[in-house]
């Protein structure tokens, strides 16, 4: 019997959490977190407990309630029940989940509950929640989104949410130094994830399981959508998130030709812009910031996705258009290092914008807490790297001459305003969706208040938006669905399911959240 559960992924835009089981093979298609259902609780201030970990984030709903997936250190501290008797401590439900482990169902049964999770790409709402899968679960993706996993890992904060790539055991300890030498503490040993990497079009098997991978383009390089065949034949596409405008629209219509008329038992669909009917095009978005490029005489500030390397190309090619230097941000240039593209950071027309850190002297002490922001190295015990110290621009070169430049800088870098000091006629671009929800608002309104206070885009001071999403639109989605004929069509990712209607044999526009839906 095969069967299909949503945990996450319906009823909104990402959080997919979806279990394929098959003749007792069981694999996630994704494993990502909500930001809509997490917003319902926390914010940008707010946000689960360091400490409280799993067990946070099980109470409030945001990652499902299974035995044999998660960490040992997560649901049982090691040592802590022992520890609790001797100190008399009888509720011990803060320490000790009646969820079992995936090593105490692998120790009880002999076999891991959990075969593996197929991940699409390396976008938080698909990847975010694998932080807290046991590290023996294999993690089926790409070289490239592997890359970009240890990229996030290696700039980001060392939090749990983190541990993508890198897990820390926990287990009870006890402080040898400080000022409480002897009493508890939380020790951790950090071990590499289990990874099971491939070239786009590969295939493998996940036990009775054959998975066919194909390229497909979207917001992030490396992304990956698959067609899984069960043990008794039933074939399931999974999209993932996709798109057919981008710079790498080939491999989509790929995927799509593959597809045509192949009938396949179930289709799970990302559905972000089914109620959108016109088509995008990346072109067109650099078209525009060429022109927009060429009619502004003072500096010009580009906002994008650090990860968006389809849009880092498309701001090379307008700032170049126009003879300036484009100013990336260091986490960019990181990972085109990491992916083995550092040639083009490496052009005459492309630098790193190297911001002040710690005492703000531009010494190499100052970034011993952002490495990544002085070099391309965030291990400086092993090598230390100071590249763009000595090769970026700095802000008082591009104070000097703003004519020149073209600065990746998105909301959250605008306190480099402050150090740049764009002349008035100067120019923000936000090459980014419009602003959808109540926070997004909110921000929209700070970014102007920012623009307004250093007079870029007057007179009214309105970002301005150019863009091209990394989802297919409406149309495109309904002719793909149409060529591939699907029997079931499960649409995802999405706030309007109920316009998927009469696509297929039968369209589950209604997915609830935990019921197992059988092929």
């Amino acid at each position: 019997m095969t069967t299909l559960t949503f945990y996450g992924g319906v009823g909104g835009i990402g959080g997919n959490q979806i279990l394929l089981e098959d003749s007792g093979t069981r694999v996630f298609l994704d494993f990502g977190v909500s930001f809509s259902r997490l917003g319902t609780f926390y914010d940008e201030f707010m946000r689960p407990r360091s400490g409280g970990g799993l067990r946070d984030l099980l109470m409030m709903g945001l990652v499902p309630k299974l035995d044999g997936i998660y960490r040992e250190g997560f649901l049982h501290l090691e040592g802590a029940e022992e520890l609790l008797a001797k100190l008399g401590i009888d509720d011990r439900s803060y320490w000790v989940s009646e969820l079992k482990s995936y090593g105490e169902v692998l120790k009880r049964d002999g076999k891991p509950w959990l075969s593996g999770v197929l991940l699409t790409h390396a976008h938080l709402d698909h990847c975010q929640y694998i932080s807290m899968l046991d590290p023996r679960v294999p993690v089926y993706c790409s070289k490239t989104t592997k890359a970009i996993l240890e990229a996030m890992t290696e700039m980001g904060r060392e939090t749990f949410e983190n541990e993508l790539v890198i897990a820390k055991l926990r287990r009870i300890g006890y402080y040898n130094r400080g000022y409480f030498p002897g009493t508890l503490r939380v020790a951790s040993e950090r071990i590499q994830r289990k990874f099971m990497t491939f070239e786009p079009g590969e295939m493998f098997k996940v036990n009775g399981l054959d998975v066919e991978t194909f390229e497909v383009d979207h917001s992030v390089p490396g992304t990956t959508a698959f067609l899984v065949t069960t043990s008794d034949g039933k074939r399931i596409v999974y999209t993932g998130d996709l798109r057919f405008h981008g710079r790498r629209a080939e491999a989509s219509r790929h995927f799509r030709e593959s597809l045509k008329d192949s009938r396949p038992d179930a289709m799970i669909c990302d559905g972000a812009r089914i109620k959108e009917v016109e088509k995008d095009s990346e072109q067109q978005v650099e078209r525009e910031c060429t022109e927009l490029i060429s009619k502004t005489k003072g500096l010009v500030i580009v906002g994008f996705a650090w990860k968006d390397l389809t849009r880092f190309e498309t701001i090379r090619n307008a700032a170049h258009a126009n003879g300036r230097i484009f100013a990336i941000s260091p986490k960019t240039a990181y990972l085109l290092n990491k992916l083995g593209r550092r040639n083009e950071v490496d052009d005459e027309s492309v630098r790193v914008y190297v911001r002040r850190a710690g005492a703000m002297l531009y010494s190499p002490g100052d970034y011993s807490y952002v490495k990544y922001a002085a070099g391309y190295s965030s291990d400086w015990d092993r090598h230390t790297d100071i590249t763009h110290l000595k090769q970026g621009v700095r802000a008082y070169r591009i104070k000097a001459e703003p004519h020149r430049y073209v600065v990746h800088l998105t909301y959250f870098d605008f306190s480099e305003l402050l150090d740049i000091l764009p002349l008035e006629g100067s120019l923000f671009i936000s090459a980014t969706s419009e602003p959808f929800d109540e926070e997004g608002r909110i921000t929209e309104e700070k970014i102007k208040a920012w623009l307004e206070r250093f007079s870029i885009n007057t007179p009214g001071f309105e970002p301005v938006y150019v863009h091209a999403s990394g989802h297919a639109s409406g149309l495109e989605l309904k002719e793909f669905i149409h060529d591939t004929k699907p029997r079931f069509l499960f649409p995802v990712h999405t706030e309007h399911p109920e316009l998927f209607k009469g696509l297929a044999e039968q369209v589950f526009e209604s997915i609830e959240v935990g019921k197992s839906y059988e092929l």
